[in-house]
């Protein structure tokens, strides 16, 4: 056995696999590298993510329940009644109320409940539906309802609410609804105006009758007239006959 020669073929071949090795080794090196990198990169971005998200957690408004308050008046003739009174959002991203329809029973205040979550001005229109009973003529206002909501700095969410007659800028009193029965409506003419007759006056009916009387008053005095005229005439003629009678 050449000693020397079997030595030189293992040092060749140990060198060769060092080689081998050590370039496998930086091979894996620079894979752990861009590994780390991509892996960091990838944290980095999931970490400024979950710190917006916290970030907008944070700040979420904590909702506000807004209340829209009317009153519904007492039918007058009326025992038992119940009136519906409805609600209808008029702005695209306004919030639903709880109930669209709230029913009244006889007379009595209701009320709206809205459940907002963030700032805006949202309006919705009040307005009563008309019922069937035909003994009742069914108070037909509306009103536009503005919900003005804003926020503090905390988050917290406060309101306002204003109300005007549909499509004006007029405020009521009070938003409220007075139905009537019929044939109970008052009249919007004005009375006729009293026309004080003095003591003296004399009634038509017996102004005619005193013209009645004057005028047969008259025929009379005309009759009696005629009658003397006519007996002046007979001793007229009378007399001219005894004077003619004479003289022959």
């Amino acid at each position: 056995m050449n000693i020397y020669k079997n030595k030189k073929t293992y040092i060749q071949f140990y060198n060769g696999s060092f080689r081998r090795s050590s370039a496998r080794g930086r091979f894996n090196s620079r894979l752990v590298s861009r590994l780390l990198i991509v892996f960091l990169m990838v944290m980095g971005f999931l970490c400024s993510f979950a710190g917006g998200f916290s970030a907008n957690a944070a700040f979420q408004y904590k909702p506000v329940e807004a209340h829209i308050s009317f009153d519904c008046k007492k039918t007058d003739g009326v025992e038992a009644a119940s009136y519906q009174i409805s609600i209808k959002s008029e702005t695209e991203s306004a919030p639903i109320p709880e109930k669209d329809v709230v029913t009244v029973d006889s007379s009595g205040k209701g009320e709206f409940v809205v459940k907002i979550t963030e700032p805006g001005n949202y309006k919705y229109l009040l307005y009563q539906i008309k019922g069937s009973n035909k003994n009742i003529k069914y108070d037909e206002t509306k009103y536009d309802v503005h919900v003005n909501v804003v926020s503090s700095e905390n988050g917290e969410l406060t309101y306002s609410v204003s109300v005007t007659f549909a499509d004006t800028d007029d405020k009521p009193e009070s938003v409220n609804f007075q139905n009537v029965s019929v044939g109970s409506e008052r009249s919007t003419e004005a009375p006729p105006a009293k026309i004080d007759v003095p003591d003296n006056t004399v009634p038509t009916d017996k102004k005619q009758a005193k013209i009645t009387t004057g005028d047969e008053a008259k025929i009379v005095l005309a009759v009696i007239i005629a009658v003397f005229a006519f007996a002046g005439v007979i001793t007229i003629i009378k007399s001219k006959k005894e004077l003619t009678g004479e003289s022959n």
